[in-house]
């Protein structure tokens, strides 16, 4: 052999070496890696990016329709508190599922129709499915992949990334409803990693904001302009308010010609399909359960209906003045007359709870007094229930937070000592002319109403007897096993405060018997 030939010979080796390194390199490129980090796709991939690693802090991000001033800067939180090196989990994003899923499983950006996750591979499948939908724009069929899926314990940190995803994605737009669901399921998932909890706190307050603000300034089908419409049978006259829950009408009962207020919640707005017909069947069913209640203290509800997509309920028409009027330092009532205004209403607390039956939004703004005839209402007995009932199934309901029990801030089943937890809020705001904890935003809130002592009455009004802030101190107990078990024992403590006697129930003294108490489920 010449020198030439053998040079050939070779080159000809070398080249044949060097393709088979290079076949060598793409195979082992075109495995899934694993890795404990986790990656993103760039922006014009995914409607949603986070370029967190696992185990580093991330905050929620701000949403413009979420009134920073009501609830601060977003809290800080750890996304993954797994140990290093212990359950690895793969690398995965809309960028690359084909390198993380079974091959012969081909693209599809049809409706999600997985099977159930009873094997590894459906699992994978699944959560790929859902980011899929998610990578197109569609975080309602990813939520439909992941809804009710419980994932094996191999798969479960890739499972809770999917979801936080689609969690976020409902979040960045507006969407919190969605993202308190996707939260919820997560946190039944894996109730041990706290930090979940404070990300479901925080959805749960931006839903509650969105949907107050919503029903303040979504218009229904009968505006200021539209008097003399109908709904059902009633003839609405004017506007005469707006509330959480919508306008308030004065409407005319031919039948019985007699006035009505009647208050509004478009549940087709919030609602369609199977969801609509569910809202309806639970506020005609509640606004029934709360129309059975007559107590003369106790605003009547005389019918309830829809009209046209408009849910309403006709109430007893009242004339007087909320206490709302008097709870700013200079407009103060006297000592005595407060006193004896709460218990009635204490008292008639105690009627609606004994026939299973919570307010849960006592507040001044829902008690109207008219002195010139003696006479206590409290308002939307059962209003806000429906309103609860109708739109959500945490138990938060669309109440007032700052008047709100430690129980139903969180979300807790609550019973009728969550109502008188609010009426000694309103006690203590009626008697200083201030609220007993500031709600300089809703997390510094919710922390102070959980953990926070409360101040003591007597101290910012030295004028009031120690009693009083007996009274006012057990109603404001953290726990409702401590508190008043009935609004029959507030209301015959304040009466003897009234006329100077030693409450029955005060703290150091008689603790009340929770048991006595009607259980009510949220």
């Amino acid at each position: 052999m010449s020198l030439t030939q053998g040079l050939i010979v070779f080159v000809g080796l070398l080249l044949a070496v060097g393709l088979w390194l290079m076949r060598q390199m793409r195979a082992r490129q075109s495995q899934p890696t694993l890795r404990h980090t986790r990656t993103t796709a760039t922006d014009s991939e995914l409607p949603y990016q986070d370029t967190t690693p696992l185990g580093d802090s991330v905050a929620s991000p701000a949403h413009p329709d979420a009134p920073p001033s009501d609830y601060g800067p977003a809290t800080i939180v750890s996304y993954m508190d797994v140990p290093t090196n212990t359950r690895p989990q793969s690398d995965f994003s809309a960028s690359n599922l084909s390198s993380l899923f079974p091959e012969d499983v081909e693209p599809d950006t049809g409706p999600s129709t997985l099977p159930q996750p009873t094997r590894d591979g459906n699992d994978l499948i699944r959560i790929r499915q859902a980011l899929r939908d998610l990578h197109i724009g569609a975080p309602d069929r990813a939520w439909d992949a992941l809804r009710g899926f419980v994932p094996e314990l191999m798969h479960r940190d890739i499972a809770l990334e999917a979801m936080d995803r689609v969690a976020q994605a409902f979040e960045k737009a507006s969407r919190y409803d969605q993202a308190r669901d996707v939260y919820e399921h997560m946190v039944d998932i894996e109730p041990e990693r706290h930090h979940l909890k404070p990300r479901l706190m925080r959805a749960r307050g931006l839903s509650q904001a969105a949907t107050a603000q919503r029903w303040g300034t979504v218009p229904t089908p009968l505006s200021p302009q539209a008097e003399h419409k109908k709904l059902g049978k009633y003839i609405v006259e004017k506007e005469i308010g707006r509330g959480a829950m919508g306008a308030v009408y004065l409407g005319y009962d031919p039948v019985t010609d007699r006035k009505v207020a009647l208050k509004t919640m478009s549940l087709s707005h919030e609602f369609s399909g199977r969801d609509l017909d569910d809202a309806r069947a639970r506020f005609l069913r509640e606004a029934e359960m709360s129309g059975r209640l007559q107590h003369p203290d106790l605003v009547s509800i005389i019918d309830a209906g829809e009209d046209d997509g408009l849910a309403y309920i006709a109430m007893e028409l009242i004339d007087g003045i909320d206490l709302s009027q008097y709870t700013l330092p200079g407009r103060l009532l006297p000592v005595r007359d407060v006193v004896l205004t709460i218990a009635r209403v204490a008292e008639a607390l105690a009627y609606a709870h004994e026939r299973g039956v919570t307010h849960r939004d006592i507040k001044p703004a829902n008690i109207m007094v008219n002195p010139e005839h003696d006479r206590v209402k409290v308002m939307d007995f059962g209003v806000a229930r429906v309103a609860d009932a109708a739109r959500t199934r945490t138990g938060v309901v669309l109440g007032t937070p700052t008047f709100m029990s430690p129980e139903q801030l969180s979300g807790q089943p609550i019973d009728g000592r969550s109502d008188l937890y609010s009426l000694g809020v309103a006690l203590f705001q009626l008697l200083t002319g201030q609220l007993p904890y500031r709600n300089d935003s809703m997390a510094t809130l919710m922390r102070a109403i959980a953990r926070d002592k409360v101040p003591n009455v007597c101290e910012l009004r030295p004028d009031l007897p120690s009693a009083l802030g007996d009274v006012v101190a057990l109603a404001l107990e953290k726990h409702p096993h401590t508190r008043y078990a009935n609004g029959r024992q507030m209301a015959d403590d304040l009466r003897a405060v009234a006329q100077g006697l030693t409450p029955q129930f005060s703290p150091g003294r008689d603790r009340p018997e929770p048991q006595n108490t009607a259980t009510i489920s949220a």
